[in-house]
């Protein structure tokens, strides 16, 4: 249980300071839209996963409210994704764009799989395998990409669309926040 407490108390702390480094003070709107809708797609694909009995979570931080976890999912998955879209290269080759979706599915894939073999967190089963995780997260990837380049990139047509989305994504926000201290 310590060392599990301490995984993820690391894991917390080396995303806000990545955050921080990497997000500007321009673009924290953005990077919030993003972290909330990559928290929407890691619940339901979490939420599959446990329900169809392909992973489970011996170590829980709130083992009574859920059988989900809630850093993973909630904090260090969502982060990974803002990193990938701060860090996304801005007109690249399709080469050096491949290479980049892979390598943030790799860290993602990797995280997991050495969370899964040193740690309690998290426990694969029924023959769930790093590599049908890589092809999942990087499905989730692309989702985010098309998500962040629909809301942000579109047409002036869109913009009040927009607007009126961004003020729902702050609404849910704050409703899910609040959420948190009423259960």
């Amino acid at each position: 249980m310590k060392s599990e407490l301490l995984i993820l108390f690391w894991s917390f702390i080396f995303c806000v300071l990545l955050m921080i480094r990497v997000v500007p003070k321009s673009k924290m709107k953005e990077a919030q839209i993003v972290f909330i809708f990559a928290q929407a797609l890691a619940w339901i694909y979490e939420y599959v996963l446990v329900a169809m009995g392909y992973i489970e979570f011996p170590f829980r931080e709130f083992p009574k409210a859920s059988e989900m976890s809630f850093s993973l999912y909630y904090l260090i998955y969502p982060s990974i994704a803002v990193f990938f879209i701060f860090s996304y290269p801005p007109k690249g080759k399709k080469v050096k764009i491949i290479f980049h979706y892979l390598l943030f599915s790799f860290v993602a894939v990797g995280y997991s799989v050495v969370i899964e073999k040193f740690s309690e967190l998290v426990k694969f089963k029924n023959g769930w395998k790093w590599y049908i995780v890589l092809l999942f997260v990087l499905f989730i990837n692309i989702v985010i990409k098309l998500f962040y380049s629909w809301l942000f990139f579109a047409s002036r047509k869109c913009r009040k669309m927009q607007r009126n989305l961004h003020r729902l994504a702050a609404v849910c926000f704050t409703l899910n926040f609040i959420q948190c201290f009423y259960r």
